[in-house]
């Protein structure tokens, strides 16, 4: 399997491409971040878009482990500080979406809390993706090592 490190730099770039795509279409009232990893392009993209509201979503799906491993069929939410979002637009971050799952299951807690509009950002989209989310800064295929990754567990 094919093996991509993204280091710091990396990552500020492919952020400000995301930024740059979201202010061509949508102005976003609250930034919802996927954690634990997706929190933090969520919050770089936060500040670029100047969106105050911030919130999250921890979630399992899948292990630490590099290549990652799945834990269970379907996302579980371990966490949520979404509150009440009536007639927010709203964007959701998440560093990469491998199938979209978890994406999909955010978006729903989202619209339940009442936004008007949802839109979906990641940093690295996996080409075979069922669920694509609006914005994505990179296709992938093999594994992603992020920056704030730790070095594969043995």
């Amino acid at each position: 399997m094919e093996i991509e490190r993204l280091d710091w730099n990396d990552l500020g770039r492919l952020v400000k491409k995301l930024s740059a795509e979201v202010k061509r279409s949508f102005k976003p009232q609250a930034v919802v971040g996927i954690g634990r990893s997706g929190l933090i392009p969520a919050a770089v993209l936060a500040r670029e878009l100047h969106v105050t509201e911030f919130c999250s979503v921890v979630m399992s799906l899948y292990s630490d482990d590099k290549p990652p491993k799945k834990l269970r069929e379907k996302p579980r939410v371990l966490y949520s500080n979404l509150g009440r979002m009536e007639g927010k637009r709203v964007l959701v971050v998440d560093d990469f979406a491998n199938t979209g799952s978890t994406l999909g299951q955010v978006v729903g807690a989202v619209r339940a809390a009442g936004a008007s509009e949802i839109r979906t950002a990641v940093v690295a989209l996996r080409f075979n993706a069922k669920i694509k989310p609006n914005y994505y800064a990179k296709v992938f295929s093999g594994c992603i090592i992020f920056p704030w990754d730790l070095e594969p567990r043995r």
